[in-house]
């Protein structure tokens, strides 16, 4: 009798640090859910100010991961793809509850990539900064605003 005494403590002990472990583990994972709003705007030429049709306009949600050096991107949350329409308009939903579970984000997303043959080549972020942003729901400082491509001249 007094052989099992020692070995259900064990066992029960076990358990618990099982239970803390799991408790533990869904508490971080549960602390990198994101969601994002609406972002639209419109993309016009730089020069003539006019809405340009057939843009690929790209939204990117990075994540970063610290490292001896500092900061570096780790991976993509989230990608949405679009194109203007014939007023220049671009649109993309919001969305929710993804969930990061290495990386965090700093205050410059979502970028926005703009891309058209005959064009330069874009790209649009919140902000320069390098600050971690703890906040949960992305927004976009571009949102409503026209975004100004220029021509390539040849």
């Amino acid at each position: 009798m007094s052989i099992l005494i020692p070995l259900r403590k064990r066992w029960k002990l076990k358990i618990r640090s099982w239970i803390v472990l799991c408790a533990t583990a869904f508490t971080l994972t549960a602390c990198n859910c994101y969601s994002a709003e609406p972002t639209e705007g419109w993309v016009i030429d730089a020069d003539t100010k006019k809405p340009i049709e057939g843009v690929i306009v790209v939204a990117n949600w990075q994540l970063y991961k610290s490292t001896l050096g500092g900061k570096r991107p780790a991976d993509h949350l989230h990608i949405m793809q679009t194109t203007t329409d014939y007023d220049g308009f671009f649109y993309f939903e919001g969305w929710e509850q993804k969930t990061a579970l290495w990386g965090f984000f700093i205050d410059h997303d979502p970028e926005l990539l703009f891309s058209k043959e005959g064009y330069e080549y874009r790209s649009l972020k919140n902000t320069q900064g390098t600050e971690i942003d703890t906040s949960k729901v992305r927004q976009s400082a571009w949102n409503g605003k026209n975004n100004r491509v220029t021509a390539i001249r040849r």
